[in-house]
């Protein structure tokens, strides 16, 4: 049985996660085809934009999908010249990943268009609801530092 502090964690746990890939479906989930990439391709030049490089491990935990997955993915993107993948000098099995320049630019374009489709869904809100709900964001990301400092 759940009580009440389960379902709490529970919605603490799966709401961001949930926004995220809410908003990632309504941006990519019906333009696949006139992107010419599927979301977990979308998702994986997105969280390259936060590293300069990173290993193929890291992104697949990010973005929570299967190794083979994530081979997959990085294989498409550096066909097209969206990124480049490099052995780790310290440890040859660890594979990094970066952006090329074509694929930070197509990044940027990406995250322009993400936070014009997030700007358009909180249009739904009235002023009151939009000031409401940016009080909430700054107040959860403030508790959440406090969390985290620990």
């Amino acid at each position: 049985m759940i009580n009440k502090e389960d379902k709490s964690i529970k919605r603490i746990v799966y709401l961001f996660p949930q926004l995220k890939d809410d908003l990632h479906q309504t941006m990519f989930g019906k333009n696949e085809k006139k992107l010419g990439f599927t979301q977990l391709q979308a998702k994986t030049i997105l969280s390259l934009l936060h590293h300069d490089s990173t290993k193929m491990s890291i992104l697949q935990k990010e973005l929570n999908t299967t190794p083979s997955t994530m081979t997959s993915i990085i294989n498409n993107l550096e066909k097209r010249k969206l990124v480049s993948r490099t052995h780790s000098m310290e440890d040859k099995r660890v594979i990094n990943v970066e952006l090329t320049k074509e694929g930070l630019n197509l990044g940027l374009q990406l995250r322009k268009e993400t936070n014009k489709t997030f700007l358009q869904q909180l249009s739904k809100l009235s002023k009151d609801e939009e000031k409401l709900f940016w009080s909430c964001v700054d107040t959860l990301e403030t508790l959440i530092d406090k969390i985290g400092n620990n």
